[in-house]
C-alpha cells in the first residue's frame, strides 16, 4: 500500500525538468512528515479497487 501511494504521488508531483529520484525523495519526505493515521487510512473505495486489481 505504501509503494502504491508513493508511486501514484510521484507521478502526480513529477515535473519534466527534474530528476525522478528528486521527486520520489520529496514524496517520501511528505509521507514521512504526516501522521501515521493520515497515511495509512484506507480510502472508502480501496477494498473495491483491490478486488478489481486481483
Amino acid at each position: 500500500m505504501l509503494c502504491q501511494l508513493a508511486s501514484k504521488a510521484t507521478r502526480k508531483f513529477h515535473r519534466p525538468s527534474t530528476r525522478i529520484q528528486e521527486t520520489m525523495n520529496g514524496v517520501l519526505d511528505r509521507i514521512a512528515g504526516k501522521e501515521r493515521q493520515e497515511v495509512l487510512s484506507e480510502p472508502e473505495n480501496f477494498a473495491e479497487a483491490q478486488r478489481r486489481a486481483a
